[in-house]
């Protein structure tokens, strides 16, 4: 994932420099989506995954669908995002 360092930290200001307790898990949630659905190859958090998505879209849908599915089926959920290093 773009957008998402290879040790699987999102890179979302509302979770670091602009965080405040003000924020609802709701706001950290919609900020999460627009992150992953809309992912900024010009500005990569993770330059090989930012590569593949400007290469080639199916093929990178293809290996995070595949990196999910195999983190879920692992039962670490909370580990999704670490699966990235290998893109």
């Amino acid at each position: 994932m773009t957008q998402v360092s290879k040790d699987g930290t999102p890179c979302l200001n509302i979770l670091s420099t602009e965080w405040t307790p003000a924020h609802s898990i709701f706001s950290v949630l919609a900020s999460l989506q627009s992150l992953l659905m809309d992912p900024t190859p010009a500005d990569p958090a993770n330059e090989d995954a930012a590569k593949i998505f400007m290469a080639d879209k199916v093929r990178y849908s293809y290996l995070v669908r595949e990196c999910a599915r195999k983190s879920i089926d692992k039962g670490i959920p909370s580990k999704l995002l670490g699966c990235f290093a290998n893109i």
